[in-house]
């Protein structure tokens, strides 16, 4: 699964992108660097093909953070920081 997390560094919003090449149970969160659950996607099953979810962090401390994205079994984390 090929995700892509931009613009990062984010300052207001950050888009979520992903390629599916079959429906799957799609879920996320943004974690902070104590292990914070700060924002939390509600899970739901997204069809084949391109998806983009936008998320707003316009009043999340600046720093860095997680994005856990949970696809079906599969697990991805990747890193974002917020920044002004």
């Amino acid at each position: 699964l090929n995700v892509q997390i931009f613009p990062n560094p984010a300052n207001h919003a950050f888009n979520l992108s992903y390629q599916l090449t079959e429906s799957k149970n799609i879920s996320y969160e943004l974690i902070d660097v104590t292990g914070r659950v700060v924002y939390s996607g509600e899970p739901n099953v997204k069809s084949i093909g391109q998806h983009q979810e936008t998320i707003q962090v316009t009043g999340f401390p600046l720093g860095l953070y997680y994005v856990k994205i949970n696809v079906g079994e599969d697990v991805i984390t990747q890193k974002l920081i917020i920044s002004r």
